[in-house]
């Protein structure tokens, strides 16, 4: 027998079949000797039993349980002794033993073993093994160990699977079983066999009903089941078997239960059969679900003595509860709905002082649960509540008793602030419970206890408080009280939460600071209504409050055992109320304002723009889903909102781009809305403008982050050209060039597109706005300015070795500073006039942003040339410089103080002629910008500046009109003439009053030489300047074309023609210097007739008498003292050699005769002087002598004198004609004419010709000695006087 025991009891490899017949063969053998010698086999067994190692203990039970199934009744006698011996293995700790009795016990109930002495002893036994927890230390199953080796677990198990056949295929099962199971789940230490034990009442109970009264302790039962059915998170099996006991149980612990329960009980199983535990989230809906079962419960069975019973055994299970802290916060609530039916003050103020004694104020669900069930208990009781409340904290808040540490548990780890916080909340518990008509009586009673016990101290104090508030709030609500009562505490209320808003530490968002931002939200909703400074102040508390926090930690504590929540907990509390406050008064200017708030933080630390584009969408998306509007309304703030927001879509943040993209596309469905359009209508381009994200579907590749920032600035500026007003047109520009300066660089790039795109769509409706907007951008660059300089500098002094932070761009400030360009190009080109006038107003000398602006006009090739013509027309039309009358010393003198606007106008052309890209243009309009900077520069002379100006040692009117002057040489391509003019000394020359006509010349020579083909331009571009009023333009412009006359460069038909002109129109001006310079200038013209060039002679003298048609009104006068002067020329070469030059005389002399004021020599001038005709040219001269000694005696002494000076010419034919004219005018002037001429001189020049070469002019000179009288004159070196009879 020993040799079978201990074959038995070696380890059996089920997987092989031989060696399974061996193992059952040897059990036969067992069976065998059972029959023989029962006896001794029993007592082998017991023996190996009690003191056996394992393997003999497990094997002896593998027999055990094969002689009861085995050996029918032969064992029968020996049943008390069997169940002795397994008695002590109900103790053993062995996994294998315990696993071998439970599969023994199996046997045991089908032969009706449990029903004997020690069979409650193995059911414990099996309810203690469903009981088992999981081992903290992981079950490693052994090397070379048995196949079917498990840990706890498995043993739990398959406990539970014995139970459920012992329970479901057993006969009488329920004779051990029933009742007898119920015991097990009010005892803390079966917790875990609930699932099973009640899963097999629930059997039990359907098959054995039991009779009212029958059950064991019903109140403590009804408490544990209820218990466990709230816990679904620790085994939602356990809460299932307990929710269909409590079902099946129902008629036993109260006859009025399955009313309720039948109709109530299966919607809870059904729901929590379809939960997913997983993604459990509706605990506090459960709970409340449980807490309404048990209300209703109470409220059907209305039998005070049992409910008063029920609150006893909840009361006693509170103060000795044994399980999770939820279990207990759950049965804390149930306390307080049981006691709100209790009606027995006396009961309830026992209950309500166990309940403060019973509560672990170091487990947050303990303390939440004692406020949430003694403000149920408050429901009915609210008085009784607030006076145990009111004594509870005399004694442990304010320490002035001890008697009442008596009730708690643990005196040392008492915490008065957790106890502060358990108090406050409770209050506000209360408020939200209690009836109305209780509230309103107890209201101030219960707000002056909240202030009595409130302390900012410690956190977990402000947390509760900040909820308290939070439900007070919400129970003084007219949704809550159906009562419209002013909330007189909310303003003060108000005011102790912000301060404890900005003393909340700042690490990092928590939850107490958003409990705060949530009561402030709640009590926003009550009356009276804020003022605006109130309203301003919240605003600004809430926003720095959350927005400024820096980046949150993972986790941390708040009171010691509570984690902060995620950064979207307060965000969302921020949110909350700040839509509370817009619909408190929904109005664009309040969401102006709330929107102005967030402004600053778009442009802050990332964690920052962050947080404020997801309120900013937030308040957004609430005012487009609130906002009704019936008429339609203008969106006055949409202009400044759009320019707020849609430079930060370019934002390197993805998260701050998408926000900041929505919230633009919530605006423009606002803005559609206040146009009268219904909230189901769609614009396409608003809707595909969210398909723009940074993520967005772009025509571009994903990597192209700048196309992909164009694409996006395109489409909002065409948006904004579509959809915005023209009256908020301004405020948007003047918002998006604000945002150039104050934003990322990557955003201000963006700004400056839109604001370039705007322009360039609807600059044509800006004339208005022209100036302010160049006053804006000229800020901006001088702002950039700065920024690229401190840059520069932080590249000169070396790279930092810090990582730049994201969305930072070394290179951004040219960005945006070429997009600011742009922005002045689209301006000008709409209004390039009202532009040039606005920018021209910026004082000299010009600051840097200045020149850039006029720099960034000449890199637009379309927009140079017009400048330049619009800046030459200023300067042509405005006066250099003003006359104003100083006295000094008691004597008035005149000044002249230069004209502002020209003196910028030349530092304008000299800043946009620095640019080598304005060559073409220069050239084009060189003709017409020289003459004005020519003039501009004489009147220049001698200017007085400014105070200022002169502090500043920048501002030289001449000179830097000279400088001007030298730019335009050079690009339009004569930088030969200016360094020829430098070479001469031109430049100085023309800046000096003496010299300036002198200097003029030198230029005009050099230009004649270097650039001829640009002369006429020149000339007629100052022909207009010949009459103006200014005596300095008259003489620059007489200087120049005397200078172009005397170049041989300058003789061209149609450019001699203007010059004559010019010249001869002057001949009369009121100043000497200008009359001297036409002499000068015409004396060239007339010194044509000494020209060896037939053709120019002619010209010469055909231009005359063509000019003589002209000789009208004013100019007659000047044309005729101009004809007489010429007139001797044009005698003379009547008799010219060349047939041209004679038949040009002949014209010239008939035109212009009639305005010589004889009509005796006009009409002989018309006889004689025919175009074909042949002239007796002595013959007609002596006629003519005779008649214009009659007619012009005063003149002839003049007209002698001119034709002495041709005694010189080139041409024998003309002296001679000269001699004889003379002699002509002389031999008929009478007596007393002839002292206005000087015989001596006359006389001599005359017989100078007598020893002239050509035969012919002694001839004629000989016969003019013949006319003249009688004369003394001196000769010789001694200074004799002579008397010579020329008659004889």
């Amino acid at each position: 027998m020993v040799c079978v025991c201990v074959q038995v009891c070696s380890p059996v490899d089920f997987s092989n079949l031989q060696a399974m017949k061996v193992h059952n063969e040897v059990l036969r053998c067992f069976t065998a000797i059972g029959e023989l010698a029962p006896e001794h086999l029993m007592l082998l067994m017991q023996q190996r039993v009690e003191s056996g190692g394992e393997r003999s203990r497990v094997g002896s039970l593998l027999v055990l349980r094969h002689l009861i199934n085995s050996a029918g009744s032969t064992f029968d006698p020996r049943k008390a002794q069997i169940m002795a011996g397994l008695k002590p293995l109900t103790q053993d700790n062995n996994i294998k033993v315990r696993r071998a009795l439970l599969q023994g016990i199996v046997a045991l109930a089908h032969h009706g073993y449990l029903h004997l002495d020690g069979g409650l002893e193995l059911v414990q036994f099996l309810v203690r093994q469903c009981a088992l927890q999981p081992s903290s230390v992981p079950q490693v199953k052994p090397k070379g160990s048995e196949m079917d080796y498990d840990g706890q677990e498995a043993l739990r198990l398959l406990a539970c699977n014995v139970l459920h056949v012992l329970t479901t295929t057993v006969s009488k099962i329920e004779e051990v079983l029933w009742p007898y199971l119920l015991e097990f789940i009010c005892l803390p230490i079966y917790s875990g066999a609930l699932g099973a034990i009640c899963h097999a009442s629930t059997y039990l109970a359907k098959q054995n009903p039991l009779e009212n009264g029958k059950v064991p302790k019903p109140h403590t039962l009804l408490i544990s089941l209820l218990v466990v059915s709230a816990l679904p998170r620790i085994g939602v099996e356990r809460s299932l078997g307990a929710l269909r006991l409590m079902l099946s149980l129902a008629p036993s612990l109260h006859q009025r239960l399955p009313e309720l329960w039948q109709d109530t009980m299966p919607d809870l199983i059904s729901t929590l059969e379809a939960v997913d535990m997983s993604t459990w989230a509706q605990q506090h809906e459960w709970e409340d679900g449980l807490l309404k079962l048990l209300s209703g419960s109470l409220q059907l069975v209305s039998e005070e003595l049992w409910i008063s019973e029920l609150g006893r055994e909840m009361t006693n299970q509170l103060s000795n509860y044994i399980g999770p802290p939820q279990g207990k916060a759950f049965l804390c609530k149930c306390l307080g709905v049981t006691l709100r039916s209790t009606y027995s003050q006396e009961v309830v103020q026992d209950r309500v002082k166990s309940m403060l004694g019973s509560i672990r104020y170091a487990e947050a669900d303990e303390r939440e649960a004692l406020a949430e069930g003694l403000s149920l208990c408050g429901g009915n009781h609210l008085g009784v509540v607030m006076a145990r409340l009111e004594e509870f904290t005399k004694v442990e808040v304010t320490k002035k008793s001890g008697r009442f540490l008596l009730l708690l548990k643990d005196h040392g780890e008492l915490d008065v602030d957790r106890i502060r916080a358990t108090l406050l909340l409770t209050y506000g518990h209360l408020a939200l419970q209690a009836p109305t008509e209780l509230l309103i009586t107890h209201l101030d009673s219960l707000l002056h206890s909240i202030a009595s016990i409130y302390s900012p101290k410690e956190a977990g104090v402000r947390l509760s408080f900040a909820r308290t508030v939070s439900l007070v709030a919400r129970a003084v609500h007219p949704s809550h009280m159906c009562v419209h009562l002013p909330f007189g505490r909310k303003k003060e209320l108000l005011r102790q939460l912000q301060e404890a808003i900005k003393t909340e530490p700042t690490t990092g968002p928590s939850y107490v600071r958003a409990c705060m931002l949530t009561a402030c939200a709640d009590l926003l909703k009550l009356e009276p209504v804020l003022s605006t400074s109130e309203s301003a102040e919240l605003l600004k508390t809430a926003v720095n409050g959350v927005i400024l926090l820096p980046v949150p930690r993972r986790a941390s504590e708040v009171d010691g055992s509570e984690e902060e929540p995620t950064e979207a907990v307060t965000l969302a509390s921020l949110n909350q109320l700040l839509t509370e406050m817009l619909h408190r008064d929904l109005t664009s200017e309040v969401l102006h304002i709330m929107l102005q708030s967030l402004e600053p933080f778009l442009n802050s630390q990332e964690h920052e723009r962050v947080r404020a584009s997801a309120v900013v969408l937030a308040l957004l998306q609430f005012y487009l889903k609130t906002l009704h509007v019936t008429t339609m309304l203008p969106f006055s703030q949409f202009g400044h909102l759009a320019g707020m927001l849609v430079p930060h879509v370019a934002d390197p943040l993805a998260d701050v781009s998408n926000n900041m993209l929505e919230s633009f596309s919530c605006l423009l469905k606002i803005q559609l809305k206040y146009e009268g359009f219904s909230n189901d209508f769609h614009d396409e381009m608003v809707e595909d403008l969210l398909k723009l994200t940074s993520k967005g579907n772009l025509d571009v590749p994903q990597d192209d982050q700048e196309a992909q920032q164009l694409q996006l600035t395109l489409t909002i500026f065409k948006l904004l050209g579509k959809r915005l007003p023209q009256d908020q047109l301004p405020v948007l520009m003047q918002t998006l060039l604000s945002k150039m300066t104050e934003t990322l660089p990557t955003c201000a790039a963006a700004a400056s597109r839109i604001l370039s795109g705007l322009i360039e769509l609807r600059g044509a409706l800006l004339l208005d706005q022209v100036p302010s907007l160049l006053v804006s951008v000229h800020k901006a660059l001088v702002i950039l300015g700065g920024l690229g300089r401190s840059r520069g500098t932080e590249e000169v002094n070396g790279p930092s070795t810090d990582p730049a932070p994201q969305g930072s761009d070394t290179s951004g400030v040219g960005a945006v500073t070429r997009g600011a360009l742009d922005v002045v190009c689209q301006l000008a080109r709409h209004h390039l006039r009202p532009f040039l006038l606005a920018l021209l107003v910026v004082p000299l000398p010009f600051d840097e942003a200045t020149t850039m602006i006029w720099r960034g006009l000449v890199e637009e090739q379309t927009l140079i040339l017009p400048v330049l013509e619009a800046l030459c027309e200023m300067l042509t039309s405005s006066l250099a410089f003003d006359e104003r009358v100083n006295d000094y010393h008691h004597q008035q003198h005149l000044t002249r103080v230069p004209i502002t606007q020209a003196l910028t106008v030349t530092g304008a052309l000299h800043k946009v002629l620095e640019c080598t890209g304005s060559s073409t243009a220069a050239g084009l309009i060189f003709p017409r910008l020289f003459p004005a900077l020519l003039l501009h520069l004489g009147s220049s002379i001698n200017v007085k500046l400014s105070k200022d100006l002169r502090a500043s040692g920048k501002v030289h009117p001449c000179r830097d009109a000279m400088e001007v002057l030298r730019l335009l040489l050079v690009r339009a391509g004569c930088s030969e003439v200016s360094c020829a003019v430098d070479a001469s000394g031109g430049w100085e020359a023309v800046c000096e009053q003496a010299r300036h006509a002198d200097g003029v010349a030198t230029i005009t020579r050099e230009l004649a030489v270097g650039a001829a083909p640009r002369l006429a331009g020149l000339s007629e571009g100052l022909a207009p300047f010949l009459l103006s009023g200014s005596s300095q333009h008259r003489l620059t412009t007489v200087a120049l074309y005397a200078e172009l006359v005397a170049q041989k460069a300058a003789w061209d038909m149609a450019l001699l023609e203007s010059l004559t002109t010019g010249l001869l129109g002057r001949l009369v001006d009121s100043e000497r210097d200008i009359r001297t310079l036409c002499l000068r200038g015409l004396s060239n013209v007339a010194a044509g007739g000494t020209q060896e060039r037939e053709a120019v002679r002619a010209a010469t003298f055909h231009l005359l008498g063509l000019l003589s048609r002209f000789a009208t009104g004013t100019a007659r006068e000047q044309f005729v003292e101009q004809l007489h002067t010429n007139l001797a020329s044009l005698l003379l070469h009547l008799n010219d050699e060349d047939p041209a030059v004679r038949k040009a005389c002949k014209f010239a002399l008939r035109e212009a005769g009639p305005l010589l004021g004889s009509s005796a020599v006009a009409t002989m001038f018309c006889k004689h002087l025919l175009e074909e005709a042949t002239l007796i040219y002595g013959d007609f001269c002596s006629d003519l002598a005779k008649l214009m000694v009659q007619d012009f005696l005063d003149k002839v002494p003049f007209y002698v004198l001119s034709c002495v000076t041709f005694f010189k010419s080139i041409w024998p034919i003309i002296r001679g004609n000269a001699a004889m004219l003379v002699g002509f005018f002389m031999g008929f002037m009478p007596a007393e004419a002839m002292q206005g001429v000087s015989l001596e001189h006359v006389c001599g020049a005359v017989l100078a010709l007598l020893k002239d070469p050509a035969p012919c002019v002694r001839a004629h000179a000989a016969d003019a000695l013949g006319l003249l009288p009688n004369v003394t004159y001196s000769h010789g070196t001694n200074g004799r006087s002579e008397h010579l009879d020329l008659k004889n």
